[in-house]
């Protein structure tokens, strides 16, 4: 830490300027220093360097904590956050902790992000707790945690509870998401971040994606931006007590078989981590394989088959028939649906699906996903519904509209030279 005016009382700027003559310019440098020879050297009050030796010692300095203490902490801040998933808890003993990093690392199509959904639907739903989830990749689908959700329970009230409690925002580069955690960080401090209660699970899927692009000969600063990525995560699981999920991919290794992207400096940032891997086309069972690379409890290697037969869609449900909805259906669905809101442009609405079903909206966004509805302006902002083939459609015509205008217009201007030319004044 460099030694600046206002780190602590006492600490003017001309003692930042006579230390740092002396070659003394950050804390370590102050607190290792003689600083009797440097008050009878610059002239400075010996007590008031003490003083500032000792806030600064008292700010920046680590205590010991013994081990009681410790166990206390862990007892009153720990929770254990069921996956929803019974042998993933079972590899993860008893589930997801809080306080920690889990890893998900897997090829694509390997089961990442259906993984995410699955453990953000169960705790929202049945622990009734906040979630964010991070989207880097544009791989969360709300359709998909509709039926999810529909898997745990039929009552429309409480899917729509449920999809309340589950937050998204995207970052689609690295910067941007050390934005948004460092704003998380800042939100969750003054307890503004969510009105449904406080955030007990972090899902990042995936963090590869934003980190890797930083990656290589060509970006030196990539190392610094990942762990400062790293950090944060931690930090945030550490003051605050939620549990964060990752996806990671993975790469080929020089022995042949795959490990685990980002290399062996982020090995040390996860507390837990799971290989997923598909089995293969010929295989007896079909489904998900998750093995125990990483574990602060369990024993290196373990496998364990995912279940993933209470999270099927059910045949002839709302979410699937687009039958039977109402008036609680209609949040869901304008979570799921191709129709948008498009300012300022009345569009014909397409049949209702059900007589009575209103049009919600998210408030402070301007285009959103919204149902099929017999109320054809938005609730939030007062717009019209349209859908995208007509967004498409009405875009594409102003184009072709703009393009005959320029062609008119130099046509125009072709015969008007024409002209001069066969007829001068």
């Amino acid at each position: 830490m460099i030694l600046r005016v206002g780190l602590c009382p006492g600490l003017s700027d001309e003692m930042v300027q006579v230390l740092k003559s002396n070659g003394i310019k950050t804390v370590v440098d102050l607190v290792s220093s003689d600083l009797e020879d440097i008050a009878q050297k610059n002239s400075l009050s010996y007590k008031t360097l003490v003083a500032v030796r000792r806030v600064l010692l008292a700010q920046f300095s680590s205590f010991p904590v013994n081990g009681a203490d410790l166990y206390e902490e862990l007892k009153h801040t720990t929770a254990i956050l069921s996956t929803g998933i019974e042998s993933l808890d079972k590899l993860l003993d008893s589930g997801i902790y809080t306080g920690e990093v889990t890893e998900l690392v897997g090829a694509p199509s390997a089961g990442k992000t259906q993984v995410c959904l699955i453990v953000a639907a169960n705790i929202s739903h049945n622990l009734k707790q906040t979630v964010l989830y991070i989207d880097s990749t544009g791989g969360f689908t709300s359709a998909r945690l509709l039926e999810l959700l529909n898997c745990l329970t039929e009552d429309e009230e409480e899917q729509a509870e449920a999809l309340r409690r589950i937050q998204v925002l995207r970052a689609f580069d690295a910067y941007k998401m050390l934005d948004v955690l460092q704003e998380v960080r800042s939100y969750m401090s003054q307890q503004i971040l969510s009105t449904s209660g406080p955030v007990k699970l972090l899902i990042v899927d995936s963090i590869s994606a934003v980190i890797c692009p930083f990656l290589g000969l060509r970006q030196p600063d990539g190392m610094a931006l990942m762990m400062h990525l790293a950090r944060e995560m931690k930090t945030l699981a550490k003051e605050f007590g939620i549990a964060i999920l990752l996806t990671n991919h993975v790469t080929r290794a020089a022995g042949g078989g795959f490990k685990p992207a980002l290399g062996c400096s982020w090995s040390f940032i996860p507390n837990t981590r799971l290989l997923l891997e598909k089995r293969k086309v010929n295989s007896e069972k079909a489904g998900q394989v998750a093995s125990l690379m990483k574990s602060p409890r369990q024993a290196f290697g373990v496998q364990a088959e995912l279940d993933l037969r209470n999270w099927e869609v059910k045949k002839g449900s709302p979410v699937t028939s687009g039958e039977g909805l109402h008036d609680g259906m209609a949040i869901m669905w304008a979570a799921c649906c191709n129709w948008f809101c498009l300012n300022g442009q009345p569009e014909d609405m397409p049949h209702c699906p059900q007589p009575g079903t209103r049009a919600y909206s998210n408030a402070g966004y301007s285009s959103f996903p919204s149902p099929t509805a017999s109320e054809q302006n938005c609730k939030a902002c007062g717009v019209h519904f349209s859908s995208s083939f007509l967004k498409t459609f009405h875009y594409l015509t102003l184009m072709i509209l703009g393009v005959a205008v320029l062609i008119s217009l130099k046509s125009a201007k072709f015969w008007e030279e024409v002209m001069w030319k066969s007829y001068p004044c």
